[in-house]
């Protein structure tokens, strides 16, 4: 009987409080060895009281439970925190990321020259082999077809597991990822589907942001594994296959639109506070609609920054 796993980044946006036991932004800051090991500790003694499926939101992460749903089939969650997450699997609310610009960012608190994110996977793996040993999984449990959703970040953090993958498991392997081509080992980046920014397009039935793009494509291409039963089996198939779905589509119409520092993000939503009543799903719109550009993940902590000088700063008037 053939089984489909679908592998798919966390969600930075959690159900319920966030632990300052376990936010990378409270760890003691020292050498790649130490702070792994602390935040080890940390999570080994932290509760785990409800599965990573109901800790994880967010519409990427929602989008990607409907292809779960679509395909009945498996899915594993990559954590830069917690490493290989089995959706079923409990977990604590923990706050950490290997990207910058993060409160929480892990690069902030480690005393390295050159740091790449998969620094800090390895050494993490060499503390807890099970849950960062992603050949060790795959060998195990043996699926039929992998779909593997990666964004420049994640594809940077595991690139080592990338690249141990032998081949009779990469051949099963079908990648989505706008933009990543460069990140992938050799091995796979022929298994990369052509999806793109036409699914962004006017033409799409599923339009949205850059931010959720990858979980859309996930979506899309489970829709066509529903229908089409040729799909899933052959590589040079499904990616002729999503070539033909995307050649009549448009791109998106770009903006030109002006990059703003953290500061200056702040200090548009403080003085710009009442336009958008203070209301987070208008400020980015706003924001864009005055001409500046913001990534989402990004702006969401600078939103929440500014909510918390705003409301304790009513003395000033802002």
């Amino acid at each position: 009987m053939s089984k489909t796993l679908i592998i798919s980044p966390c969600s930075d946006r959690k159900r319920g409080p966030k632990s300052k036991i376990i936010s990378a932004s409270h760890l003691t800051n020292g050498t790649l060895k130490d702070v792994a090991t602390e935040w080890c500790e940390r999570v080994k003694n932290s509760e785990k009281n409800n599965s990573a499926n109901k800790v994880y939101k967010g519409r990427s992460f929602s989008t990607i439970m409907k292809s779960k749903s679509n395909l009945n089939c498996d899915l594993l969650i990559i954590s830069a925190g917690l490493g290989l997450v089995e959706d079923t699997q409990n977990i604590p609310n923990y706050s950490l990321t290997v990207s910058q610009g993060s409160q929480d960012s892990i690069k902030d608190k480690i005393i390295m020259d050159n740091f790449v994110p998969s620094d800090w996977w390895a050494e993490l793996k060499l503390i807890n082999n099970i849950s960062f040993n992603l050949v060790k999984y795959l060998e195990e449990k043996n699926y039929s077809l992998i779909i593997l959703n990666l964004s420049k970040q994640y594809a940077r953090m595991i690139f080592h597991e990338l690249n141990s993958l032998p081949k009779n498991i990469y051949q099963k392997i079908r990648i989505i990822g706008v933009g990543i081509e460069n990140y992938l080992p050799n091995n796979l980046r022929n298994n990369l589907l052509d999806y793109d920014q036409r699914l962004n397009g006017p033409q799409s039935e599923l339009p949205g942001t850059m931010t959720d793009l990858g979980s859309r494509c996930v979506y899309d291409f489970s829709n066509y594994l529903l229908t089409n039963k040729d799909l899933g089996k052959s590589l040079e198939l499904d990616k002729d296959f999503i070539c033909l779905r995307l050649k009549p589509m448009k791109y998106p119409i770009t903006h030109d639109r002006k990059q703003l520092s953290n500061n200056e993000v702040i200090e548009f939503l403080l003085h710009n506070w009442e336009n958008f009543g203070g209301q987070s799903t208008k400020s980015l719109r706003f924001l864009r609609d005055n001409g500046f550009a913001c990534e989402q993940s990004r702006f969401r902590d600078l939103f929440h920054q500014a909510k918390d000088l705003k409301y304790g700063q009513k003395e000033l008037g802002l």
